[in-house]
């Protein structure tokens, strides 16, 4: 009986000093620690790079320090990865939930540009300055000239109820931008945005989600939308012919549903595709298409992210919500890596000018409602 109260007096007095010790932590101002069981919680979103063909990723989100706290980019949800053609340090961010982000020096910091609430989906770089940058806005296309310190509404949709959704420059002719709305409406300014027009053929009557120009054929315009398949245009949206044809899209089911269209950086007319049915890809701009082999069945598993090599198609990469997939020989043999992130790799991309980086965006994913339900 002695033995047991000596025990519990010094199992009492240890417990004790626990406790003194949290609470001299907290008084020091150390309570910012978290203290529980099991692993420790850490923000493993935002961006990651990647120097060795996607086998080992460092987390990029460093944002400034204000009144002594570092600041990051952690909590974006990143669904668009855009590198500036004059500056390869440059790099643009289109978020869900963080507006748009840029780093002037190849990820090492970032910082706000564009404050919204809502997705920044619709950027378009002047391939002549860095100062100059187009952004769709809900109904709204808006301008900066000074590389986003300060914004200009040129243009507001007439209709309610549509959004631009896509904005582009043509690269050949900056003075040329193009938007598309969610209604399928092509609009094009000749003078660097002040003044609009629509264009009298419609891709399709359905939302304009990208649209591409091929930086080696000036005549060739796609637009990419996210149900409806994708178009092209060889008169700079005048008129408007099939992409994907209707007897290819019979053979690829969910072809038309798409994902990421990628132009390769010196053949026009060699495209990757990534859509619904899987991974897909043309050397002869659209005539024919032929599927890439994955490790899955067509349609089994959901790519939400691609990447390629922008001068060799056989070096490929794509994101599922649990694994990232390489390739070096067009798909003969594929390799699978664990995701850096307990986050979703909505977007992937490599620097036409630094094709040894490869960047991944990543997005939470959408916490399914419990259901009220108990099974019985």
């Amino acid at each position: 009986m002695e033995y047991k109260l000596k025990f519990m007096i010094m199992k009492s007095k240890k417990i004790s000093i626990v406790i003194l010790t949290f609470a001299a932590l907290v008084f020091m101002g150390q309570g910012c620690i978290t203290v529980g069981f099991g692993a420790k919680k850490v923000q493993d979103g935002g961006m990651y790079s990647s120097e060795d063909k996607g086998e080992i990723w460092k987390q990029k989100v460093f944002a400034g320090i204000v009144k002594k706290k570092t600041q990051t980019i952690s909590n974006a949800n990143i669904s668009k990865i855009l590198f500036h053609p004059l500056d390869s340090k440059i790099i643009y961010l289109g978020t869900t939930n963080s507006g748009m982000l840029v780093s002037s020096d190849s990820g090492e910091s970032w910082k706000s540009i564009l404050v919204s609430s809502g997705s920044v989906q619709a950027i378009g770089l002047d391939p002549t300055s860095a100062q100059i940058l187009y952004v769709g806005l809900g109904g709204q296309i808006q301008k900066s000239t000074d590389a986003g310190a300060a914004w200009t509404v040129i243009y507001t949709q007439a209709v309610s109820g549509y959004s631009i959704t896509a904005v582009a420059v043509d690269p050949f002719n900056p003075r040329q931008i193009f938007a598309g709305a969610s209604n399928g409406v092509i609009l094009k300014s000749d003078d660097s945005g002040a003044s609009w027009k629509a264009m009298p053929g419609q891709a399709a009557k359905a939302e304009i989600r990208d649209i591409i120009f091929h930086p080696n054929d000036p005549s060739l315009m796609i637009a990419v939308t996210p149900s409806n398949g994708i178009f092209k245009s060889f008169d700079r949206g005048i008129t408007w012919g099939e992409f994907i044809s209707k007897e290819t899209a019979a053979k690829f089911t969910g072809s038309l549903t798409a994902g990421v269209l990628l132009p390769h950086a010196r053949v026009s007319s060699m495209f990757l595709y990534a859509s619904a049915y899987g991974l897909m890809r043309t050397s002869d701009g659209g005539k024919t298409w032929e599927a890439v082999n994955l490790l899955t069945k067509p349609g089994e598993v959901k790519i939400l992210s691609l990447a390629a090599n922008p001068y060799d198609f056989d070096e490929v990469y794509y994101g599922t919500a649990s694994n990232l997939y390489k390739t070096f020989n067009n798909g003969n043999e594929w390799i699978t890596r664990s995701l850096p992130s307990s986050r979703q790799p909505t977007a992937l991309g490599i620097n036409p000018n630094d094709t040894g980086k490869i960047w991944m965006g990543t997005t939470k994913p959408v916490q399914k409602k419990k259901s009220l339900l108990s099974p019985l």
